[in-house]
């Protein structure tokens, strides 16, 4: 499908950089600018995936919480990540295993599960009306990343208990990827869309 028309075009001041999400989003209901005070427990300053999660964790925990944001929600990088549900870190295991130790690489990658983990369980939860798609499909643009990619999937099997991943030879990448100048790639079956 092509991008909507004026999806292209320049950021204007003042108005949300151009975005599939900015092309097709229904238009978010208004909300008045906080003129006056308020009183509240927590005050989140952003209405990003960050802001937005940590204002409903302390809201089902009884807490008082206002968010505030500049624009409006979903305004910055989280209204244009395409909708990405990455279910590891999106560096490779080798890389925190190298800069930190082999046990705080095991806490990021289970804090990535974890958090694919929530966001899948509040759409459940709140009956988020989102297309959730399962499964993601990383490429490699280069040869030399596939041998780190086949090492990193047999790294994360055997010595952190992740299941779910596959790497993809060129010659499979074709049954999930129509696509020019690719080489492997590694199916994500616990991330999605």
């Amino acid at each position: 499908m092509p991008p909507p028309r004026g999806f292209l075009n320049e950021t204007l001041p003042g108005q949300p950089a151009p975005s599939w999400m900015e092309a097709t989003l229904q238009p978010p209901p208004e909300r008045s600018r906080l003129t006056g005070e308020i009183s509240v427990d927590v005050g989140i300053v952003g209405a990003g995936y960050a802001g937005l999660s940590a204002a409903l964790t302390l809201a089902e925990r009884g807490v008082s919480v206002a968010v505030l944001e500049a624009h409006r929600v979903g305004w910055g990088a989280s209204g244009r990540n395409g909708g990405h549900l990455d279910s590891l870190p999106r560096r490779e295991i080798a890389f925190f295993e190298r800069t930190m130790g082999v046990e705080d690489a095991r806490a990021i990658v289970h804090a990535a599960r974890d958090a694919a983990k929530l966001v899948r369980r509040r759409i459940r939860e709140h009956a988020i009306d989102c297309d959730l798609t399962d499964g993601a499909v990383e490429v490699h643009h280069r040869r030399r990343f596939d041998a780190e990619a086949e090492d990193a999937v047999a790294t994360l099997a055997e010595r952190y208990g992740i299941g779910g991943l596959e790497f993809l030879p060129p010659a499979r990448l074709t049954d999930w990827v129509r696509a020019e100048g690719l080489f492997g790639g590694v199916l994500h079956r616990e991330s999605g869309s």
